[in-house]
């Protein structure tokens, strides 16, 4: 139920459950959030008071969870000092790291983010199969901040460049879901390079008639130099420059339709049977938290290529999905219990 939307809360004591969906916004709604209201709600409505205490408890869980991550870090180099922001970034690192970016945005990760496939879908379940609207939706969403402390630990390309990991993500993040809702399979290579040159500002029918490399690193390594362009001659990434190009290329797509024009060419309609699978859940705060301790014991890429791989990736899935509705309700008691959420106003 916090904040994450781009709705403020209407004026008033109480809030309806669409009113706190639209002020959380897409990212920020989730089945913990649903739990908690259900549990506080009286004649579908929650106070506003209800609504802050929540807020209040999600920033304490986010901070722990900020704090183990940093310290399984610590822990797991004991002897290396602390390193510097760095100012700038290689190709052959930037390339590294964009490609487990990618990987991890298309396929998700069980108990860390949801696949593409399963954002597409909920968008279309949400606005009735039209793609159209939902691809105006497809930016529409917030990065919280365990979730940008997890990429942070989880790319370690990019990691001590933290500044890039939020506005390189949304837009990948943003132009995938674009493409999966005119029917694209991400799987494929020349489709994940069509996102990439997109995300350079590329036509993707350039891509799609054979005039740019259909090779996803090369891809990549446009978009580097794209992101470089700003400084003439630059063979590093220039960090600075590369976030404040990130931000500027997210602001102009989110705006128009020229982006969800762009992968006309080669779609197809989804239809109700394909778009009602519910595939991976929305993974919780907690998901996120108890995956980082794990991941941290197991080594953080030698987890993520086993959760990669097919059957262990729908044995994960399942698992998340089983055990989703006794952990929410662990979850969901215990902030609920914190919130004095126990009784229902009489």
């Amino acid at each position: 139920m916090g904040a994450g939307g781009s709705v403020a809360l209407p004026e008033g004591d109480s809030v309806t459950l669409d009113e706190a969906k639209a002020y959380a916004g897409e990212g920020g709604w989730n089945e913990d959030a649903q739990k908690a209201f259900d549990a506080a709600a009286a004649d579908g409505k929650v106070s506003k008071d209800a609504i802050s205490a929540y807020e209040a408890e999600q920033n304490k869980a986010a901070t722990k969870l900020q704090a183990s991550i940093r310290g399984q870090q610590e822990r797991k180099n004991p002897t290396k000092p602390p390193e510097k922001t760095k100012s700038n970034v290689g190709k052959e690192q930037f390339v590294a790291s964009l490609m487990t970016l990618v990987a991890l945005a298309v396929d998700g990760l069980p108990r860390g983010f949801r696949s593409t496939r399963a954002r597409r879908n909920k968008l279309l379940r949400n606005f009735a199969g039209d793609a159209d609207r939902c691809c105006g939706q497809a930016f529409a969403t917030t990065m919280s901040e365990d979730a940008v402390q997890f990429l942070t630990a989880f790319v370690p390309g990019l990691g001590a460049c933290s500044a890039i990991i939020a506005p390189l993500w949304k837009l990948l993040r943003g132009t995938l879901l674009v493409c999966a809702l005119r029917g694209h399979d991400l799987s494929l290579p020349t489709t994940r390079a069509r996102v990439l040159y997109a995300m350079a500002g590329t036509k993707a029918e350039a891509v799609a008639a054979g005039a740019m490399s259909t090779v996803v690193e090369t891809a990549a390594q446009a978009l580097f130099v794209y992101l470089c362009s700003s400084v003439p001659g630059a063979s590093l990434l220039p960090v600075g420059a590369a976030v404040s190009s990130l931000v500027d290329t997210e602001a102009a797509v989110a705006g128009k339709a020229g982006l969800a024009d762009d992968f006309r060419d080669g779609s197809r309609t989804i239809e109700l049977a394909e778009y009602s699978e519910e595939l991976d859940p929305e993974p919780s705060m907690a998901d996120r938290a108890a995956l980082a301790q794990e991941l941290a014991s197991k080594g953080m890429h030698a987890a993520y290529d086993a959760a990669r791989d097919p059957a262990k990736r729908k044995a994960a899935a399942q698992a998340a999905v089983g055990g989703a509705a006794s952990a929410a309700s662990a979850a969901v008691a215990g902030a609920s219990s914190l919130m004095g959420f126990g009784k229902k106003p009489t």
